[in-house]
């Protein structure tokens, strides 16, 4: 038996019920407007803006050779610019470093907006905490000496950023046989980061241990 509703025109079955529903609910879905994929009708007034395939907008005048369609041979090779991009970088990282910390360390709090959805999901409040850089200390005493940071590297194109500054550091590059660097398993490469490069991959703190003399002579052997 089907069950049914009484109304005042008398009994109205379930199932016709639940076919208005259905019927209630697809009109209502047909009417309700989602965003398109392809960025279509989201300006009304305009409706291609911003589609996919559209034209890309030049704030600028074009500069063809012909005026036309035909390449600018005169602008400078995107090789050539490339190039001295990656140099620019390859010069400020030889030439200037400060990422080392002082002692005592001076910790620091970067303010997070409340509700950040990374960083303060519960919307508590926090910050995220960092480490000042490492600077010389016969400065900052003062309104005539403001605090100066420390290079890490030396300022001269000596490769410094690549060999480092310490014999240690050096000598664990180094395969001392005609005068090369090691290499990895691909040939001309340097050896991955691993155990056998100690200096570059350090325990983290958590496994830091005081050793006894002789033991700590043992194992500074085997690196």
């Amino acid at each position: 038996m089907i069950p049914a509703m009484r109304s005042a025109g008398g009994l109205i079955p379930i199932t016709l019920l639940l076919d208005l529903v259905v019927v209630f609910c697809s009109e209502a879905l047909r009417t309700q407007e989602f965003q398109r994929y392809d960025g279509w009708y989201n300006n009304l007034a305009n409706r291609d803006w911003g589609s996919a395939g559209s034209r890309l907008h030049r704030d600028s005048p074009s500069n063809y050779e012909d005026g036309v369609y035909m390449m600018n041979l005169s602008l400078p090779s995107a090789r050539v610019l490339s190039e001295l991009v990656f140099k620019g970088q390859v010069v400020a990282y030889e030439i200037m470093a400060s990422t080392q910390t002082s002692c005592p360390l001076e910790i620091m709090k970067i303010p997070v907006p409340p509700g950040d959805p990374v960083y303060d999901i519960n919307g508590t409040g926090t910050d995220i905490p960092f480490t000042r850089a490492k600077y010389d200390k016969q400065s900052g005493q003062g309104f005539n000496s403001p605090r100066e940071q420390v290079n890490e590297r030396t300022s001269w194109i000596d490769g410094s950023f690549v060999y480092s500054v310490m014999e240690a550091w050096v000598a664990t590059m180094r395969s001392f046989e005609n005068g090369t660097l090691k290499e990895g398993n691909q040939k001309r490469y340097p050896p991955l980061n691993n155990p056998h490069i100690p200096l570059n991959n350090p325990p983290p703190p958590q496994i830091h241990r005081l050793l006894n003399p002789d033991r700590l002579f043992r194992e500074c052997r085997d690196f």
